[in-house]
Protein backbone atom coordinates (compact mmCIF):
# COMPACT_ATOMS: atom_id res chain seq x y z
CA UNK A 1 0.00 0.00 0.00
CA UNK A 2 1.43 3.64 -0.33
CA UNK A 3 3.25 5.35 1.98
CA UNK A 4 0.55 8.10 1.64
CA UNK A 5 -1.53 6.74 3.89
CA UNK A 6 0.73 5.94 6.81
CA UNK A 7 -2.51 6.02 9.21
CA UNK A 8 -3.01 2.46 8.38
CA UNK A 9 0.69 1.73 10.46
CA UNK A 10 -1.34 1.06 14.00
CA UNK A 11 -2.46 -1.74 12.52
CA UNK A 12 1.20 -3.02 13.58
CA UNK A 13 1.10 -1.39 17.17
CA UNK A 14 -0.70 -4.41 18.49
CA UNK A 15 -4.52 -2.82 18.97
CA UNK A 16 -6.34 -5.97 18.77
CA UNK A 17 -9.92 -3.99 19.10
CA UNK A 18 -11.06 -1.97 15.99
CA UNK A 19 -14.29 -0.29 15.38
CA UNK A 20 -16.07 -2.26 13.09
CA UNK A 21 -18.95 0.04 11.80
CA UNK A 22 -18.93 4.18 12.10
CA UNK A 23 -22.59 5.25 12.17
CA UNK A 24 -23.82 8.35 9.17
CA UNK A 25 -26.12 10.01 9.92
CA UNK A 26 -27.30 12.44 6.44
CA UNK A 27 -29.60 15.24 6.39
CA UNK A 28 -30.37 15.95 2.54
CA UNK A 29 -31.72 18.97 1.24
CA UNK A 30 -34.92 20.15 -0.68
CA UNK A 31 -32.37 19.50 -4.38
CA UNK A 32 -30.99 16.35 -3.19
CA UNK A 33 -34.21 14.92 -2.17
CA UNK A 34 -36.03 15.60 -4.98
CA UNK A 35 -32.99 14.50 -7.47
CA UNK A 36 -33.51 10.87 -5.42
CA UNK A 37 -36.94 11.13 -6.38
CA UNK A 38 -36.28 11.56 -10.02
CA UNK A 39 -33.79 9.25 -10.14
CA UNK A 40 -35.94 6.64 -8.35
CA UNK A 41 -38.49 7.07 -10.63
CA UNK A 42 -36.69 6.57 -13.70
CA UNK A 43 -35.14 3.15 -12.34
CA UNK A 44 -31.49 4.70 -11.29
CA UNK A 45 -29.00 3.81 -8.76
CA UNK A 46 -27.57 5.90 -6.54
CA UNK A 47 -24.91 5.88 -4.26
CA UNK A 48 -22.62 8.16 -1.26
CA UNK A 49 -19.27 8.74 -0.94
CA UNK A 50 -17.25 10.15 2.02
CA UNK A 51 -13.80 11.73 0.89
CA UNK A 52 -11.61 12.52 3.36
CA UNK A 53 -8.41 14.45 3.52
CA UNK A 54 -5.99 14.91 6.34
CA UNK A 55 -6.75 18.12 8.45
CA UNK A 56 -3.63 20.19 8.10
CA UNK A 57 -2.53 23.42 6.88
CA UNK A 58 -0.97 22.41 3.34
CA UNK A 59 -4.30 20.06 2.09
CA UNK A 60 -5.65 20.66 -1.02
CA UNK A 61 -9.00 21.78 -1.23
CA UNK A 62 -12.10 19.84 -1.82
CA UNK A 63 -12.82 18.73 -5.58
CA UNK A 64 -16.41 18.94 -6.62
CA UNK A 65 -16.16 15.52 -7.67
CA UNK A 66 -13.93 12.75 -7.67
CA UNK A 67 -10.86 11.74 -5.80
CA UNK A 68 -7.43 13.93 -5.89
CA UNK A 69 -5.16 12.38 -8.64
CA UNK A 70 -1.93 12.07 -6.29
CA UNK A 71 -3.39 11.99 -3.47
CA UNK A 72 -6.95 10.03 -3.02
CA UNK A 73 -7.10 10.16 0.53
CA UNK A 74 -9.54 7.55 2.21
CA UNK A 75 -13.38 6.92 0.79
CA UNK A 76 -15.96 5.19 1.44
CA UNK A 77 -18.48 4.64 -0.48
CA UNK A 78 -22.52 3.37 0.36
CA UNK A 79 -24.85 2.05 -2.54
CA UNK A 80 -28.15 2.69 -1.48
CA UNK A 81 -30.93 0.37 -1.76
CA UNK A 82 -34.78 1.53 -3.40
CA UNK A 83 -36.03 1.05 -0.03
CA UNK A 84 -32.81 4.03 1.14
CA UNK A 85 -33.74 5.74 -1.63
CA UNK A 86 -36.97 6.21 -1.36
CA UNK A 87 -36.04 7.06 2.86
CA UNK A 88 -34.27 9.88 1.87
CA UNK A 89 -36.48 11.30 -0.96
CA UNK A 90 -39.35 11.41 1.35
CA UNK A 91 -37.48 12.05 4.61
CA UNK A 92 -34.67 14.00 3.98
CA UNK A 93 -32.64 12.05 6.37
CA UNK A 94 -30.77 8.38 6.16
CA UNK A 95 -28.65 6.41 8.78
CA UNK A 96 -26.51 4.53 7.42
CA UNK A 97 -24.14 1.62 8.72
CA UNK A 98 -20.52 -0.02 7.52
CA UNK A 99 -19.62 1.13 4.27
CA UNK A 100 -19.56 -1.27 1.54
CA UNK A 101 -16.71 -0.16 -0.21
CA UNK A 102 -13.62 1.24 1.30
CA UNK A 103 -10.06 2.85 0.28
CA UNK A 104 -7.27 2.19 1.12
CA UNK A 105 -8.69 0.10 4.37
CA UNK A 106 -12.01 -0.18 6.42
CA UNK A 107 -13.31 3.02 7.80
CA UNK A 108 -12.46 1.65 11.45
CA UNK A 109 -9.01 1.93 10.62
CA UNK A 110 -8.94 5.79 10.27
CA UNK A 111 -7.91 7.77 13.37
CA UNK A 112 -6.72 11.24 13.68
CA UNK A 113 -8.76 14.99 12.23
CA UNK A 114 -9.46 15.18 9.04
CA UNK A 115 -11.25 17.24 6.51
CA UNK A 116 -14.52 15.51 5.16
CA UNK A 117 -17.32 15.66 2.33
CA UNK A 118 -19.85 13.82 0.52
CA UNK A 119 -21.14 13.53 -2.62
CA UNK A 120 -24.48 11.92 -4.05
CA UNK A 121 -23.69 10.25 -7.40
CA UNK A 122 -26.48 9.48 -9.62
CA UNK A 123 -27.26 7.49 -12.92
CA UNK A 124 -30.80 7.02 -14.05
CA UNK A 125 -31.16 10.61 -16.00
CA UNK A 126 -32.84 12.92 -13.64
CA UNK A 127 -33.54 15.70 -14.38
CA UNK A 128 -33.40 14.67 -18.06
CA UNK A 129 -29.34 14.34 -17.99
CA UNK A 130 -27.81 12.12 -19.83
CA UNK A 131 -24.60 12.59 -17.86
CA UNK A 132 -24.25 11.39 -13.92
CA UNK A 133 -25.61 13.98 -11.68
CA UNK A 134 -23.29 14.65 -8.41
CA UNK A 135 -24.56 16.63 -5.82
CA UNK A 136 -21.76 17.41 -3.02
CA UNK A 137 -22.19 18.66 0.88
CA UNK A 138 -20.64 21.46 2.66
CA UNK A 139 -17.03 20.69 4.34
CA UNK A 140 -16.69 18.86 7.57
CA UNK A 141 -13.89 18.42 10.16
CA UNK A 142 -13.96 15.00 11.85
CA UNK A 143 -12.70 13.29 14.37
CA UNK A 144 -11.97 9.65 14.23
CA UNK A 145 -10.84 8.06 17.48
CA UNK A 146 -9.40 4.61 17.90
CA UNK A 147 -11.81 1.93 19.46
CA UNK A 148 -14.56 4.11 20.44
CA UNK A 149 -17.81 4.04 18.82
CA UNK A 150 -18.97 7.05 16.59
CA UNK A 151 -21.91 8.31 14.62
CA UNK A 152 -20.63 10.95 12.16
CA UNK A 153 -23.23 13.74 11.51
CA UNK A 154 -23.48 15.65 7.67
CA UNK A 155 -25.33 17.37 5.90
CA UNK A 156 -25.84 17.38 2.25
CA UNK A 157 -27.78 20.55 1.29
CA UNK A 158 -25.76 22.19 -1.57
CA UNK A 159 -27.37 23.08 -4.95
CA UNK A 160 -28.14 21.20 -7.95
CA UNK A 161 -25.15 21.24 -10.30
CA UNK A 162 -25.33 22.81 -13.40
CA UNK A 163 -25.93 20.64 -16.56
CA UNK A 164 -22.33 20.35 -18.50
CA UNK A 165 -21.80 23.58 -20.24
CA UNK A 166 -21.58 23.64 -23.96
CA UNK A 167 -20.09 26.38 -26.44
CA UNK A 168 -21.04 29.97 -25.67
CA UNK A 169 -22.81 32.26 -28.33
CA UNK A 170 -19.58 34.77 -28.63
CA UNK A 171 -17.00 31.69 -28.80
CA UNK A 172 -15.46 31.48 -32.04
CA UNK A 173 -15.61 27.73 -31.78
CA UNK A 174 -18.29 25.21 -33.51
CA UNK A 175 -19.43 22.13 -31.82
CA UNK A 176 -20.53 19.25 -33.54
CA UNK A 177 -22.86 16.15 -32.70
CA UNK A 178 -23.80 13.72 -35.02
CA UNK A 179 -25.21 10.16 -34.40
CA UNK A 180 -23.58 7.24 -35.06
CA UNK A 181 -25.73 4.24 -36.29
CA UNK A 182 -22.36 2.28 -36.70
CA UNK A 183 -21.40 2.57 -32.72
CA UNK A 184 -25.11 2.31 -32.48
CA UNK A 185 -24.83 -1.13 -34.43
CA UNK A 186 -21.09 -2.82 -33.18
CA UNK A 187 -21.75 -2.19 -29.73
CA UNK A 188 -22.38 -5.02 -28.51
CA UNK A 189 -22.58 -4.80 -24.22
CA UNK A 190 -25.56 -3.36 -22.61
CA UNK A 191 -24.36 -0.08 -21.92
CA UNK A 192 -26.22 3.32 -21.45
CA UNK A 193 -29.57 4.12 -23.20
CA UNK A 194 -28.51 7.32 -25.00
CA UNK A 195 -27.91 7.17 -28.42
CA UNK A 196 -24.19 6.99 -29.01
CA UNK A 197 -22.56 10.36 -31.36
CA UNK A 198 -19.56 11.45 -32.44
CA UNK A 199 -19.31 14.85 -30.65
CA UNK A 200 -16.25 17.55 -31.90
CA UNK A 201 -15.10 21.04 -31.50
CA UNK A 202 -14.28 22.61 -34.56
CA UNK A 203 -11.69 25.92 -34.61
CA UNK A 204 -11.64 27.85 -37.88
CA UNK A 205 -8.25 29.35 -38.71
CA UNK A 206 -8.54 33.57 -38.58
CA UNK A 207 -8.72 33.94 -42.76
CA UNK A 208 -11.21 30.96 -43.19
CA UNK A 209 -13.68 33.57 -44.36
CA UNK A 210 -11.77 36.37 -45.83
CA UNK A 211 -12.84 36.54 -49.23
CA UNK A 212 -9.36 37.80 -49.97
CA UNK A 213 -7.60 34.98 -48.13
CA UNK A 214 -4.83 33.07 -50.11
CA UNK A 215 -6.92 29.70 -49.63
CA UNK A 216 -10.49 28.56 -49.78
CA UNK A 217 -9.14 25.50 -48.70
CA UNK A 218 -7.42 24.41 -45.18
CA UNK A 219 -5.74 21.07 -43.89
CA UNK A 220 -7.30 19.54 -40.99
CA UNK A 221 -5.47 18.79 -37.13
CA UNK A 222 -7.30 16.26 -35.37
CA UNK A 223 -6.57 16.17 -31.99
CA UNK A 224 -7.33 13.94 -28.85
CA UNK A 225 -7.02 15.08 -25.76
CA UNK A 226 -6.35 13.34 -22.79
CA UNK A 227 -7.21 14.14 -18.96
CA UNK A 228 -7.95 17.30 -20.91
CA UNK A 229 -11.83 17.85 -22.19
CA UNK A 230 -12.53 18.75 -25.65
CA UNK A 231 -14.01 21.78 -24.83
CA UNK A 232 -10.87 23.33 -22.79
CA UNK A 233 -8.48 22.28 -25.45
CA UNK A 234 -11.30 23.49 -28.11
CA UNK A 235 -11.24 27.40 -26.05
CA UNK A 236 -7.38 27.08 -25.70
CA UNK A 237 -6.94 26.61 -29.24
CA UNK A 238 -9.15 29.17 -29.94
CA UNK A 239 -7.51 31.71 -27.96
CA UNK A 240 -4.07 30.90 -29.76
CA UNK A 241 -5.82 31.01 -33.32
CA UNK A 242 -7.52 33.84 -33.33
CA UNK A 243 -4.42 35.79 -31.30
CA UNK A 244 -2.80 37.93 -34.21
CA UNK A 245 0.42 38.17 -32.73
CA UNK A 246 0.48 34.21 -32.74
CA UNK A 247 -0.24 33.58 -36.55
CA UNK A 248 3.53 32.28 -36.65
CA UNK A 249 3.68 30.49 -33.87
CA UNK A 250 0.65 27.95 -34.64
CA UNK A 251 -0.47 26.04 -37.79
CA UNK A 252 -3.16 28.00 -39.57
CA UNK A 253 -5.36 25.24 -40.52
CA UNK A 254 -9.03 24.22 -39.27
CA UNK A 255 -8.56 22.77 -36.06
CA UNK A 256 -10.97 19.67 -34.87
CA UNK A 257 -10.90 18.38 -31.71
CA UNK A 258 -12.59 14.97 -30.93
CA UNK A 259 -14.22 14.42 -27.44
CA UNK A 260 -12.96 10.40 -27.09
CA UNK A 261 -14.63 10.12 -23.70
CA UNK A 262 -17.51 8.00 -22.40
CA UNK A 263 -19.34 7.03 -19.37
CA UNK A 264 -16.44 3.88 -19.27
CA UNK A 265 -13.76 6.93 -19.91
CA UNK A 266 -11.92 7.73 -22.64
CA UNK A 267 -12.08 5.17 -25.53
CA UNK A 268 -9.12 5.35 -27.17
CA UNK A 269 -10.74 5.51 -30.56
CA UNK A 270 -10.28 1.35 -30.12
CA UNK A 271 -12.95 -0.59 -31.81
CA UNK A 272 -14.66 -2.58 -29.07
CA UNK A 273 -17.28 -4.30 -27.65
CA UNK A 274 -18.04 -2.23 -24.99
CA UNK A 275 -17.31 1.14 -27.21
CA UNK A 276 -18.27 -0.11 -30.59
CA UNK A 277 -16.54 0.83 -33.78
CA UNK A 278 -15.46 3.90 -32.46
CA UNK A 279 -11.96 3.87 -35.41
CA UNK A 280 -14.11 2.60 -38.20
CA UNK A 281 -17.20 5.30 -37.09
CA UNK A 282 -14.62 8.29 -37.32
CA UNK A 283 -13.21 7.32 -40.41
CA UNK A 284 -16.72 6.47 -41.97
CA UNK A 285 -19.08 8.60 -40.72
CA UNK A 286 -17.23 11.99 -38.89
CA UNK A 287 -14.82 13.10 -41.41
CA UNK A 288 -16.79 12.56 -44.39
CA UNK A 289 -19.22 14.90 -42.77
CA UNK A 290 -16.92 17.39 -41.70
CA UNK A 291 -15.32 17.56 -45.80
CA UNK A 292 -18.36 18.60 -46.78
CA UNK A 293 -19.51 20.92 -44.03
CA UNK A 294 -15.84 22.90 -44.14
CA UNK A 295 -13.67 23.87 -46.56
CA UNK A 296 -11.27 21.14 -46.07
CA UNK A 297 -8.69 19.88 -48.27
CA UNK A 298 -9.74 15.75 -48.45
CA UNK A 299 -6.89 14.02 -49.06
CA UNK A 300 -4.41 12.09 -46.18
CA UNK A 301 -1.95 15.03 -46.93
CA UNK A 302 -3.44 17.19 -45.56
CA UNK A 303 -5.06 15.47 -42.20
CA UNK A 304 -2.70 15.47 -39.29
CA UNK A 305 -3.14 13.92 -35.74
CA UNK A 306 -2.06 15.63 -32.45
CA UNK A 307 -2.73 13.37 -28.84
CA UNK A 308 -2.11 13.48 -25.87
CA UNK A 309 -1.76 11.18 -23.21
CA UNK A 310 -5.03 7.91 -23.76
CA UNK A 311 -5.33 10.47 -26.72
CA UNK A 312 -1.63 10.04 -28.01
CA UNK A 313 -1.96 6.14 -27.93
CA UNK A 314 -4.85 6.76 -30.48
CA UNK A 315 -3.17 9.16 -32.52
CA UNK A 316 -0.86 6.65 -33.14
CA UNK A 317 -3.52 3.70 -33.65
CA UNK A 318 -5.17 5.69 -36.20
CA UNK A 319 -1.71 6.85 -38.03
CA UNK A 320 -1.16 3.04 -38.56
CA UNK A 321 -4.59 1.85 -38.88
CA UNK A 322 -5.40 4.39 -41.41
CA UNK A 323 -2.68 5.35 -43.69
CA UNK A 324 -5.18 6.26 -46.67
CA UNK A 325 -6.90 8.95 -44.12
CA UNK A 326 -3.67 10.11 -41.87
CA UNK A 327 -0.34 11.18 -42.76
CA UNK A 328 1.34 12.22 -39.66
CA UNK A 329 0.99 12.24 -35.91
CA UNK A 330 2.49 13.91 -32.85
CA UNK A 331 1.91 11.86 -29.59
CA UNK A 332 2.73 13.83 -26.44
CA UNK A 333 3.04 11.55 -23.14
CA UNK A 334 1.38 8.89 -25.27
CA UNK A 335 -0.75 6.00 -22.80
CA UNK A 336 -0.58 2.10 -22.91
CA UNK A 337 1.32 1.97 -26.22
CA UNK A 338 2.93 -1.06 -25.29
CA UNK A 339 1.35 -3.66 -23.18
CA UNK A 340 4.26 -5.22 -21.90
CA UNK A 341 5.22 -1.90 -20.37
CA UNK A 342 2.05 -0.81 -19.08
CA UNK A 343 3.96 1.54 -16.65
CA UNK A 344 6.24 -1.13 -14.42
CA UNK A 345 3.94 -4.18 -15.65
CA UNK A 346 4.28 -6.28 -18.40
CA UNK A 347 1.39 -8.17 -19.05
CA UNK A 348 2.81 -10.37 -21.33
CA UNK A 349 5.50 -11.97 -19.35
CA UNK A 350 4.86 -10.79 -15.25
CA UNK A 351 2.83 -13.36 -13.65
CA UNK A 352 1.26 -11.09 -11.13
CA UNK A 353 0.20 -7.51 -11.73
CA UNK A 354 0.32 -6.51 -7.99
CA UNK A 355 3.57 -8.15 -7.14
CA UNK A 356 7.51 -7.12 -8.79
CA UNK A 357 10.02 -9.80 -8.57
CA UNK A 358 11.26 -9.36 -5.40
CA UNK A 359 7.59 -9.52 -3.63
CA UNK A 360 7.43 -5.49 -3.75
CA UNK A 361 4.37 -3.57 -4.71
CA UNK A 362 4.38 -2.66 -8.17
CA UNK A 363 4.20 1.24 -8.28
CA UNK A 364 1.80 2.74 -10.68
CA UNK A 365 1.76 6.57 -9.54
CA UNK A 366 4.56 8.89 -8.58
CA UNK A 367 6.12 12.12 -7.99
CA UNK A 368 9.58 11.93 -9.33
CA UNK A 369 12.05 14.30 -7.05
CA UNK A 370 15.54 13.09 -8.27
CA UNK A 371 17.20 11.07 -10.52
CA UNK A 372 17.61 7.88 -7.52
CA UNK A 373 14.39 9.18 -5.41
CA UNK A 374 10.43 9.24 -5.99
CA UNK A 375 7.54 9.76 -3.92
CA UNK A 376 4.88 6.11 -4.91
CA UNK A 377 1.44 8.23 -4.55
CA UNK A 378 -0.74 4.54 -5.84
CA UNK A 379 0.84 1.15 -6.64
CA UNK A 380 -1.24 -1.15 -9.25
CA UNK A 381 -3.32 -2.54 -6.24
CA UNK A 382 -3.97 0.69 -5.21
CA UNK A 383 -5.51 1.35 -8.64
CA UNK A 384 -8.16 -1.18 -8.44
CA UNK A 385 -9.47 -1.30 -4.70
CA UNK A 386 -9.59 2.86 -5.74
CA UNK A 387 -11.63 1.88 -9.01
CA UNK A 388 -14.53 -0.46 -7.19
CA UNK A 389 -14.28 1.74 -4.12
CA UNK A 390 -15.57 4.98 -6.34
CA UNK A 391 -17.54 2.34 -8.87
CA UNK A 392 -18.72 -0.72 -8.76
CA UNK A 393 -20.12 -1.05 -12.78
CA UNK A 394 -16.98 -0.53 -13.90
CA UNK A 395 -17.71 3.64 -14.34
CA UNK A 396 -15.43 5.17 -12.03
CA UNK A 397 -13.21 6.65 -14.65
CA UNK A 398 -10.01 5.50 -13.16
CA UNK A 399 -7.23 4.23 -15.52
CA UNK A 400 -7.89 0.39 -15.31
CA UNK A 401 -12.04 0.94 -16.20
CA UNK A 402 -11.06 2.53 -18.48
CA UNK A 403 -7.96 -0.09 -20.17
CA UNK A 404 -10.65 -2.60 -19.53
CA UNK A 405 -13.44 -1.05 -21.24
CA UNK A 406 -11.11 -0.42 -24.37
CA UNK A 407 -9.43 -3.50 -24.64
CA UNK A 408 -11.06 -5.84 -22.36
CA UNK A 409 -13.17 -8.67 -23.86
CA UNK A 410 -17.17 -10.04 -22.46
CA UNK A 411 -18.44 -12.41 -21.39
CA UNK A 412 -21.68 -12.00 -21.91
CA UNK A 413 -23.45 -8.43 -23.15
CA UNK A 414 -24.30 -7.53 -19.73
CA UNK A 415 -20.95 -8.21 -18.02
CA UNK A 416 -18.33 -5.71 -17.15
CA UNK A 417 -15.12 -5.96 -19.49
CA UNK A 418 -12.48 -8.53 -17.97
CA UNK A 419 -9.54 -7.78 -15.85
CA UNK A 420 -6.55 -8.98 -17.42
CA UNK A 421 -5.62 -10.15 -14.30
CA UNK A 422 -7.62 -12.11 -10.83
CA UNK A 423 -8.60 -7.82 -9.40
CA UNK A 424 -8.43 -9.51 -5.94
CA UNK A 425 -4.70 -11.67 -6.35
CA UNK A 426 -3.34 -9.67 -9.12
CA UNK A 427 -2.82 -13.42 -11.01
CA UNK A 428 -2.64 -12.60 -14.55
CA UNK A 429 -5.29 -14.30 -16.54
CA UNK A 430 -3.54 -15.61 -19.91
CA UNK A 431 -6.46 -16.07 -21.99
CA UNK A 432 -7.79 -12.56 -21.77
CA UNK A 433 -3.85 -11.05 -21.60
CA UNK A 434 -3.95 -12.70 -25.18
CA UNK A 435 -7.06 -10.77 -26.30
CA UNK A 436 -5.20 -7.49 -24.99
CA UNK A 437 -2.07 -8.44 -26.84
CA UNK A 438 -3.96 -8.90 -30.19
CA UNK A 439 -4.31 -4.81 -30.17
CA UNK A 440 -0.93 -4.23 -28.55
CA UNK A 441 1.13 -1.56 -30.80
CA UNK A 442 4.29 -3.09 -29.99
CA UNK A 443 2.68 -6.50 -30.97
CA UNK A 444 0.90 -5.01 -34.00
CA UNK A 445 4.46 -4.03 -35.21
CA UNK A 446 6.57 -7.43 -34.76
CA UNK A 447 4.00 -9.23 -37.25
CA UNK A 448 4.27 -6.17 -39.73
CA UNK A 449 7.60 -4.27 -40.51
CA UNK A 450 5.66 -1.99 -42.97
CA UNK A 451 4.14 -0.67 -39.99
CA UNK A 452 6.88 0.09 -37.87
CA UNK A 453 8.69 1.70 -41.15
CA UNK A 454 5.64 3.63 -40.99
CA UNK A 455 6.08 4.43 -37.56
CA UNK A 456 9.26 5.74 -37.53
CA UNK A 457 8.87 7.56 -40.40
CA UNK A 458 5.22 9.58 -39.51
CA UNK A 459 5.24 9.74 -36.08
CA UNK A 460 6.86 12.21 -33.40
CA UNK A 461 6.50 11.25 -29.58
CA UNK A 462 7.46 13.09 -26.80
CA UNK A 463 7.42 11.54 -23.30
CA UNK A 464 9.00 13.10 -19.82
CA UNK A 465 11.41 11.22 -18.14
CA UNK A 466 9.76 11.43 -15.10
CA UNK A 467 6.07 10.91 -16.08
CA UNK A 468 4.26 10.46 -13.11
CA UNK A 469 2.78 6.97 -14.88
CA UNK A 470 5.73 5.59 -16.49
CA UNK A 471 4.58 6.73 -19.59
CA UNK A 472 8.25 7.10 -20.49
CA UNK A 473 8.55 3.12 -20.49
CA UNK A 474 5.98 2.14 -22.75
CA UNK A 475 7.56 4.58 -25.40
CA UNK A 476 10.87 3.11 -24.75
CA UNK A 477 9.89 -0.12 -25.45
CA UNK A 478 7.48 0.73 -28.39
CA UNK A 479 11.09 2.53 -29.71
CA UNK A 480 12.82 -0.58 -28.93
CA UNK A 481 10.24 -2.67 -30.76
CA UNK A 482 9.82 -0.38 -34.00
CA UNK A 483 13.90 0.21 -34.40
CA UNK A 484 14.87 -3.72 -33.61
CA UNK A 485 12.11 -4.69 -36.11
CA UNK A 486 13.45 -2.14 -39.27
CA UNK A 487 17.58 -3.28 -38.29
CA UNK A 488 16.28 -6.62 -39.96
CA UNK A 489 15.81 -4.55 -43.04
CA UNK A 490 18.29 -2.45 -43.44
CA UNK A 491 16.64 0.96 -42.36
CA UNK A 492 18.31 3.34 -40.05
CA UNK A 493 15.46 5.39 -38.32
CA UNK A 494 15.69 8.84 -37.72
CA UNK A 495 14.75 10.68 -34.37
CA UNK A 496 11.42 10.30 -33.60
CA UNK A 497 11.21 9.66 -29.99
CA UNK A 498 12.11 12.35 -27.99
CA UNK A 499 12.74 12.37 -24.10
CA UNK A 500 12.41 15.37 -21.84
CA UNK A 501 14.34 15.44 -18.87
CA UNK A 502 12.93 15.79 -15.67
CA UNK A 503 9.47 16.29 -16.95
CA UNK A 504 6.04 14.65 -16.08
CA UNK A 505 3.48 14.51 -18.91
CA UNK A 506 1.76 18.11 -17.72
CA UNK A 507 5.15 19.50 -17.81
CA UNK A 508 6.17 17.22 -21.22
CA UNK A 509 2.57 18.46 -23.37
CA UNK A 510 3.29 22.15 -22.16
CA UNK A 511 7.01 22.20 -23.44
CA UNK A 512 5.84 20.30 -26.49
CA UNK A 513 3.62 22.03 -27.99
CA UNK A 514 6.05 24.99 -29.47
CA UNK A 515 8.43 22.36 -30.82
CA UNK A 516 5.50 20.39 -32.27
CA UNK A 517 3.52 23.23 -34.01
CA UNK A 518 6.51 24.38 -35.56
CA UNK A 519 7.43 20.88 -36.63
CA UNK A 520 3.22 20.56 -38.11
CA UNK A 521 4.06 24.17 -40.13
CA UNK A 522 7.09 22.88 -41.71
CA UNK A 523 5.55 19.65 -42.73
CA UNK A 524 2.16 21.43 -44.02
CA UNK A 525 4.83 24.53 -45.59
CA UNK A 526 6.67 21.47 -47.83
CA UNK A 527 2.98 20.52 -49.00
CA UNK A 528 1.82 23.66 -50.17
CA UNK A 529 -0.73 23.88 -47.62
CA UNK A 530 0.61 26.84 -44.94
CA UNK A 531 1.77 30.15 -45.63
Amino acid sequence: MSLLFSFLVLLCSGISSVQEETLLDVQFGQQARSALSQSESTGGTARLLLYLLENRPQSPEFPAEGPFALSPGPIFTWELTEEQITTAAVKGTLSLGAPQSSFPGAIGLVFGPFKGQLALILDGAPFGRLEQVVLTGAVSELTFEIDRPQAMSMELKGPMPLPSQGVGPKERIHEVTLTSPLVARTRTADTTPEVPEHRAFVVLPNAYDELDAPRRRWPVIYVIPGSRTAIEHARSLAKLLHEPRMKDLIPQAIWVVLDSESTYGHHFFNDSTVHGSRSEALITELIPWLDIRYRTVPEPGARILLGEEQGGRAALTLLLEHPDVFSKAWSLSPDAVSFEALGCLDLSNDSNAFLELDESQRPAVRTVLSKDREIVHLDVKDEILLAETLSANGRSGQRWDELRAAFGSLQTRKSLARWPFDPDTGNLRRPEVKHWMDQDLAESLRRSPELARRLVEDARIFVGTSDERYRNLGVRHLQMTAEETLKTRGTEPGPWVVEVEEADSESTNAISRLPVHDEIITVLRGRDLHD
